[in-house]
């Protein structure tokens, strides 16, 4: 039997939960089954399973070392297992939870979704991609959050309401299995138990927030993640959430409407970076030309990041001497062009160089009509290179190109 009615209030509204309860043996009879089903997936001290469900079954959440924020597995007691299994066939129904457990068990993946709450994003309506990736508003009160956002605890829902959120389709496999214990019988953390496919391939949401930003000459920035089980969480009274390490991000960034071009377009320039055979800088410049976006940045600190975002696109070791003027020239050459846009890219290029050349050695910038319109202009210019670089398969030798190669 389970009991029902119970309800939590807090500030997101109130949640009902519902709590198994056994009578004489029928726990132990029910751990019993449990251990003859999930036989193959008990660690040998015959207490400890693993799964995919981090954050959603009460237990332990591990991450492989050296995986960085690579989703975790986790590894729970065969009682805390038992319990959500009755929780959720009490809100599903018995045969359609017996239906996803029959499924791991013969080697079906975990499906979930990553969730990550952006900023600087307006959308109208939701919009998807065959990829797997979507975008996504959150509704404009608090009651009608979802239930993968009730375990935010106290963190104001004004900065939720409303918001965009990116979902990532994902998948663990296997969903079940056998922790790994060392001969010391603690866990060994060096062996990578599942494996993770997403809409991302081997990136991250960061990364491909920087695909965001440049498809809007903007600043988009990821606030938070966690995960969306779908129907396999609902009303649970364990933990339904999971959030990857704290980040601290401007809430206030100026939002630009989003359509489903923009977020095509990401796609692809995200994909083109990662197909790339060498990085060659680009990853430096599609970052830092980022940060020279961001608002609540000094003006000085704008220049900055835009140079080093400009160097990485057409500098390299060997040509350090009279940079100001090889930068805008290959940059100049690069755009294309009439010859007077040429020329006038090139003033535009050596003058923002130099300008934050100036930021570098004097600690200072004016902060002008003129140098915050310069500020823009280079910003354009720089983001064109980007997108024709991406479209390259390497960094091009600029001395052989200018001179006709």
């Amino acid at each position: 039997t389970y009991e029902e009615g119970t309800w939590r209030s807090g500030e997101w509204g109130e949640r009902l939960q519902i709590k198994a309860i056994y009578g004489d043996g029928a726990a132990e009879r029910l751990d019993s089954q449990l251990r003859r089903i999930l036989k193959d997936h008990i660690a040998p001290d015959g207490v400890h399973v693993g799964h995919g469900l981090v954050g959603l079954i009460g237990g332990t959440e591990l991450r492989v070392l050296g995986q960085g924020l690579k989703p975790a597995y986790a590894i729970s007691t065969l009682g805390d297992v038992r319990d959500y299994l009755i929780v959720a066939a009490a809100v599903m129904g018995s045969d359609r939870l017996a239906g996803f457990v029959d499924a791991w068990l013969d080697g079906e993946p975990l499906r979930f979704r990553v969730m990550a709450l952006l900023a600087g994003v307006r959308i109208d309506q939701s919009i998807v991609l065959d990829s797997g990736l979507g975008l996504e508003r959150l509704p404009a009160s608090s009651i009608n959050l979802p239930e993968s956002l009730t375990g935010l605890g106290a963190e104001a829902p004004t900065s939720y309401l409303g918001g965009v959120v990116l979902s990532v389709q994902c998948e663990a496999a296997p969903a079940l299995f056998k922790p790994p214990i060392d001969g010391s019988g603690h866990w060994n953390l060096s062996v990578d138990v599942q494996q993770y496919s997403w809409g991302l391939d081997e990136t991250s949401i960061d990364a491909f927030c920087e695909a965001l930003s440049l498809s809007i000459s903007g600043c988009v920035r990821c606030k938070r993640t966690w995960r969306d089980y779908g129907e396999l969480r609902e009303f649970s009274e364990l933990s339904s959430w999971v959030s990857e390490p704290a980040r601290v991000v401007e809430d206030r960034l100026p939002e630009a409407s989003f359509t489903e071009t923009h977020l095509r377009e990401a796609w692809e320039m995200h994909q083109q970076r990662i197909n790339r055979r060498t990085s060659d800088g680009i990853g430096t410049a599609i970052s830092r030309w980022v940060n020279s976006k961001r608002p609540e940045a000094s003006l000085q600190d704008r220049f900055i990041d835009l140079r080093i975002a400009l160097e990485a696109l057409y500098l390299d070791g060997s040509s350090r001497t009279e940079m100001a003027f090889r930068m805008a020239t290959y940059g100049a050459w690069h755009l294309g062009g009439s010859v007077e846009d040429r020329c006038r890219n090139h003033a535009a290029l050596r003058k923002a160089y130099n300008l934050s050349s100036t930021a570098v050695h004097a600690g200072s910038v004016e902060d002008s009509e003129e140098n915050r319109a310069l500020l823009k202009t280079v910003q354009s210019l720089c983001r064109a290179g980007i997108i024709e670089r991406l479209k390259e398969d390497s960094k091009p030798d600029w001395t052989r190109r200018i001179l006709g190669g």
